[in-house]
């Protein structure tokens, strides 16, 4: 299978391109910038459990969660809640970007564990960026 020229290894001798990083950066902050949308892919209950973390907040107890949604059924954990609480300043700041956020650095934290990871074992900068 051949590598297209971004990700192809350079010839020897020749400096390495920033291609893989600068690969990375861009799709982080595309992401990123389209955090407060409603086009952003996401958790299909994410207003179910905003709703639920905004009650639970405004009843201001950790426990038990609140909700008004007769027929729904809370799935996740109260980790989950907690983070949106804490994440919105106890309901004061309930934007979508601050409930989002916490989830896409947990992403990124892992990615990068990833990619240090598969660094470290194959000793490769190229092999763990594409990983990531």
């Amino acid at each position: 299978m051949q590598l297209p020229p971004l990700l192809a290894a350079p010839p020897t001798g020749q400096p390495r391109l920033p291609g893989y990083w600068l690969l990375l950066a861009f799709a982080v902050c595309v992401y990123i910038s389209g955090l407060g949308g409603l086009f952003i892919p996401r958790n299909g209950d994410e207003m179910v459990y905003a709703h639920i973390a905004r009650l639970t907040a405004a009843s201001d107890h950790w426990l038990p969660l609140v909700s008004e949604l007769t027929d729904m059924r809370n799935t996740k954990p109260p980790l989950l809640f907690w983070q949106s609480m804490v994440a919105s300043d106890w309901g004061r700041n309930w934007q979508l970007v601050a409930l989002r956020l916490p989830s896409v650095v947990y992403t990124l934290l892992i990615t990068a564990g990833i990619a240090f990871a598969v660094r470290g074992i194959s000793h490769s900068t190229r092999k763990g960026v594409m990983a990531a």
